[in-house]
Order: structure tokens, then C-alpha cells, then sequence
């Protein structure tokens, strides 16, 4: 039998996620680096401990990240558990509202998606 670690899409079939996740498509922002980096990306499904992310152009990121949801105006701030480009399953530890007043050193987070409402 593989390890889940070894193959993601064994974790299709069968599914050991604690909470089950809806499917959506939703525009997001993978964020890194204390704001540095900001990239699109596709929510493909997510739940309140995880998400299933389309990541546009080839890109790779590093295995700590914050996920904007831009409709919802929530950062989650995540790791990755496993990779099958273009996809990425994050595992979410904190999600965070961006409508009130976050930690000091995450207000880069409402700046980038400030700026993502206004285009």
C-alpha cells in the first residue's frame, strides 16, 4: 500500500480529511515572504482545516503561506501537505478576518487584498 505522503491522489479514494471540504472555485492570493510574493491562485475546495489549491503558471511556493480569500475577506494562514502540480493541498492552522484590525506584522495581508478589490 503507498503512503499518502508518497501519492496525494490515494487521499481522493480515501479521504482521511477530519472535516469534509466543499467544492468551489474561488479567487484567491497565495501570499509569502511578509508580503513579498502574491500570487493568483484557485481555490478548488476548502474547509475550515484545509484547502485544495490550483496554482496558475507553474509556480511553487514554500511550505509556510497565507491564503487570501478575496470574496470572503479571510487569510488563513497554512502549510502545505502535499504537492501534485498545478495542485496543493494546504492544511489550515489560523484564519483571520480582514475586515478588523490583525496582529502587528500581518497588515500587509489587508494591503494585498485591498489592493486586489480596487483592480
Amino acid at each position: 500500500m503507498q503512503d499518502l505522503a508518497v501519492n496525494p491522489l490515494l487521499a481522493e479514494s480515501t479521504d482521511r480529511r477530519g472535516l469534509p471540504r466543499a467544492q468551489v472555485l474561488l479567487s484567491a492570493r497565495i501570499v509569502y515572504g511578509q508580503g513579498s510574493y502574491a500570487h493568483c491562485c484557485t481555490i478548488r475546495d476548502i474547509s475550515a482545516s484545509g484547502a485544495a489549491v490550483f496554482l496558475h503558471s507553474g509556480l511553487t511556493i514554500p511550505d509556510d503561506v497565507y491564503l487570501l480569500e478575496l470574496e470572503r475577506q479571510i487569510a488563513h494562514e497554512a502549510s502545505v501537505i502535499w504537492r501534485l502540480s498545478p495542485l496543493v493541498a494546504l492544511k489550515i492552522s489560523m484564519s483571520r478576518p480582514l475586515d478588523f484590525a490583525l496582529p502587528p506584522g500581518l497588515g500587509y495581508l489587508k494591503s494585498i487584498w485591498t489592493d486586489t478589490a480596487l483592480r
